[in-house]
């Protein structure tokens, strides 16, 4: 028998919708089949994954109290990357299996989860709507909150207005090395966007240059 967190077995829409509850927990064979429902007695969340030749490899369903979704549990380079596709009441296994492929080959791609991409991309166009004075004042803002605060004498710089500012590419130069923080209170760094790469190429060391330096530079021309 598998362990009990998770076990592997050809999902049918009937399994879904009918047999599957948190209140008992199927128990499997080798070959994949259900021999028995046992009582779900210490109340904990399990994985069915689904086996069935149209799936794709750690496609399944997630058992929880509150209800069952779709997941997508997959192993991208060294890190192992959970997506959450939907919940079963709302979708049907073969569209479920379906969206577990497009999401697959999205996290093989990227090596983000659906969830992180649509973040990015949300992240990208609030910081491609601050003004120029909103993003120097996220920056200070970071500098001061950091782990290590900036001295009052690095501080004065981002107190004073600066000139020159209209010919620049500001929404980046200013972004380049700062973090954005999103609505979680995480942070994600903007100098690995490629956007932000495409706009201001990586110096030698292949880093982005520091945003003081940027100052006195002109806008890159546009392609």
């Amino acid at each position: 028998m598998e362990n009990k967190a998770s076990r592997r077995l050809a999902l049918t829409a009937t399994m879904v919708k009918e047999q599957l509850s948190f209140t008992r927990v199927p128990e499997v064979n080798a070959e994949g089949k259900i021999v028995k429902f046992a009582p779900n007695t210490d109340q904990k969340r399990y994985v069915v994954f689904d086996s069935h030749r149209d799936a794709p490899v750690g496609f399944g369903v997630a058992v929880n109290k509150t209800g069952m979704s779709y997941i997508l549990q997959r192993r991208i380079g060294a890190r192992v990357l959970k997506a959450t596709l939907g919940n079963c009441r709302d979708i049907t296994l073969a569209k479920a299996r379906e969206d577990a492929k497009v999401a697959l080959a999205s996290m093989q791609a990227s090596g983000k989860t659906p969830a992180q991409a649509r973040q990015i991309d949300k992240d990208e166009i609030r910081v491609s709507l601050m003004t120029v004075e909103a993003c120097f004042a996220l920056y200070r803002r970071h500098l001061i909150e950091r782990a290590r605060p900036a001295k009052d004498s690095s501080l004065g710089g981002w107190n004073t207005p600066r000139s020159g500012l209209a010919g620049l590419r500001w929404i980046y130069w200013v972004c380049l090395s700062v973090t954005w923080s999103t609505n979680s209170g995480s942070w994600m760094r903007l100098t690995k966007s490629p956007r932000a790469s495409a706009i201001w190429p990586r110096g030698p060391s292949g880093r982005m240059p520091q945003p003081r330096r940027l100052i006195s530079q002109p806008s890159p021309p546009q392609n």
